[in-house]
């Protein structure tokens, strides 16, 4: 199932001088996760041992496991907006503000006949982009002209698991597929910001049959990368008795790490990866009218 919607406005905010435009879309889809469900002819999971499952995952007190065996539907909503205002200035002068925003998730979750999931191991993705601009263009009596260019743009990527708890894993029998529980492992902590200012500037001249652009690109990016992968616990059980029992065959913990200032790492800190980077330019350009039509 998908909707989509949107508008657009625009019009004049004092006459002769300042206009907005705005123009908002909108998207919802829902469909069925892949794998089927518990019931579903195509699932090999019987309802007995779904329900051992279940029962020996209650008697942990605190594990925070609500999830279930049904049919689990996907949602992807979507938003984008631009908006942009442009103003008349004295002095041949226009200045055009302009701001984009967008908005996505997406939930990520399957079954298959040899991994059958709790419908709390699914994550979903969460993507938010912020992109404001600043446009300042001035006209001269010679027929020059300059053009300035300010923009930032911020994205901050999430992948989010649908629950804080373990991720638990039972091995699979003669009759049942492997079982799985709790926080999928690689979204424990998994998250990606970008900060990215650029500046532009043009000055444009004719020369004759030419127009000579001289100008400069500044591009200054900052980001931040997180992947703390399996911090909540990821535990592996070869049967039913044993996550019962409480008698795991295997345990993994993921440690977040830091740099100790000695030119190695030691434990604490958020464990993110933070860099930044700048690229400087400058450029001439010609634009030549060789003859009327060339």
């Amino acid at each position: 199932e998908q909707a989509q919607y949107g508008f657009s406005l625009g019009g004049p905010i004092v006459r002769d001088k300042a206009f907005f435009f705005i123009s908002p879309e909108f998207q919802t889809r829902t469909e069925p996760a892949f794998g089927g469900f518990l019931g579903d002819n195509n699932s090999d999971l019987t309802p007995a041992y779904a329900t051992s499952f279940t029962n020996a995952l209650s008697t942990y007190t605190g594990l925070n496991t609500t999830g279930n065996f049904d049919l689990f539907n996907r949602e992807n909503p979507l938003a984008n907006v631009f908006a942009r205002v442009d103003v008349n200035l004295p002095y041949n002068s226009q200045l055009v503000l302009r701001y984009n925003y967008g908005h996505a998730e997406q939930d990520v979750f399957s079954r298959s006949s040899g991994s059958f999931k709790f419908s709390d191991n699914a994550y979903f993705f969460n993507s938010n982009k912020n992109a404001p601009a600043m446009q300042l263009r001035t006209l001269f009596s010679n027929g020059a002209y300059n053009e300035l260019l300010v923009g930032y743009t911020q994205i901050r990527d999430r992948r989010t698991p649908r629950v804080r708890s373990p991720e638990i894993t039972v091995q699979s029998d003669d009759a049942n597929p492997v079982l799985v529980s709790g926080s999928e492992r690689f979204s424990h902590g998994n998250e990606l910001d970008q900060d990215v200012f650029e500046i532009t500037e043009n000055y444009t001249m004719p020369f004759g049959a030419h127009r000579i652009t001289v100008g400069t690109q500044n591009q200054f990016q900052k980001f931040r990368n997180l992947f703390a992968q399996s911090t909540f616990g990821v535990w592996r059980f070869s049967s039913i008795d044993s996550l019962t029992n409480g008698l795991p065959n295997q345990y993994i913990i993921g440690v977040p790490l830091q740099p100790d200032g000695a030119g190695g790492v030691e434990a604490g800190g958020d464990g993110a990866v933070r860099f930044s980077g700048a690229m400087y330019s400058g450029y001439v350009q010609d634009e030549w009218t060789v003859t009327p039509n060339l």
